[in-house]
């Protein structure tokens, strides 16, 4: 009984501290060239603390990604994109990959949001969204693929 309750008191521990939330996932972050700027930093961080192994790569390596081995698929806009063109590349990497694809936007709009949704992406959110909700949304999402 001693060992259930050690087991169940470290799972909550690992939860609340965020170390096991993606364990065994990996995830593939697609960017523009250029600096990695703090708010991008620290959201790659966080994702790696709590346990996914994230490539990070540029939109012009995509045709040679191996999506297959990805769990989570993070498109960043870059920072002169514009929005025509972050819809083409979500329908690029869809295309390529059925596994989650998240949109990170620099500045999001509802009718942003809309178009990126009907391009593919199974979700549309800001760069400047709270960390731990943005780890909760892609964890959340994760589940469900992970059961189908």
């Amino acid at each position: 009984m001693l060992n259930n309750s050690t087991n169940i008191v470290s799972e909550i521990v690992q939860q609340r501290s965020g170390h096991a939330r993606f364990a065994q996932m990996r995830g593939v972050w697609l960017r523009g060239p250029g600096r990695v700027h703090g708010a991008t930093r620290r959201l790659m961080n966080s994702s790696r603390f709590a346990g996914m192994q994230l490539d990070v790569l540029t939109y012009a390596r995509l045709p040679l990604i191996p999506f297959w081995r990805y769990d989570l698929i993070v498109l960043e806009q870059a920072h002169d994109q514009a929005v025509p063109a972050v819809l083409a590349s979500i329908k690029r990497a869809r295309a390529l990959s059925k596994a989650p694809l998240v949109v990170l936007m620099r500045r999001l709009a509802p009718e942003v949001s809309v178009a990126g949704l009907n391009a593919g992406a199974d979700a549309v959110t800001s760069l400047l969204s709270s960390e731990e909700v943005l780890l909760a949304h892609w964890s959340a999402i994760l589940k469900r693929w992970k059961v189908a």
